[in-house]
């Protein structure tokens, strides 16, 4: 089986709203991707943040590492991976709805999910953490 080792964010801007990518398939996920070779985990995160939404390090009020998560994915192919994904926390300083999809990225639109109060729940980390969680079991 193969490895990969991937970066994800869960991002919120400053109204509350989480930030999600839709891919070619139109299937949400969360920001980020595959590490490369000599990339630390933070390193791999940023490169596909600017990569996926053209959002540069110094846009971010604020990046914490939250979780390391190991899964078993398939990709489009139906190729099966163990993923070893390291999860990050973001916010925003303004609204999502000011991202722009870079030229060549391969996201099709930027989602705004989870409105108000959902960010004041305690477990807004668990929460973040079991959406990553399901995207990466569901292979999406």
């Amino acid at each position: 089986m193969n490895v990969r080792e991937t970066a994800k964010a869960v991002i919120a801007d400053i109204d509350d709203v989480l930030v999600f990518a839709a891919g070619k398939r139109g299937k949400l996920n969360t920001i980020g991707g595959e590490k490369k070779p000599g990339e630390s985990e933070h390193e791999a995160l940023l490169r596909e943040m600017r990569e996926e939404i053209g959002l540069e390090s110094d846009e971010l009020a604020d990046v914490q590492e939250v979780s390391a998560l190991e899964g078993e994915t398939i990709s489009a192919e139906g190729i099966r991976h163990l993923t070893f994904c390291t999860l990050f926390w973001a916010r925003l300083p303004y609204s999502y709805n000011e991202l722009y999809i870079p030229r060549g990225s391969e996201i099709t639109a930027i989602v705004g999910l989870l409105r108000g109060e959902s960010l004041l729940h305690p477990n807004v980390l668990d929460l973040a953490k079991q959406a990553v969680q399901t995207t990466m079991y569901l292979g999406l």
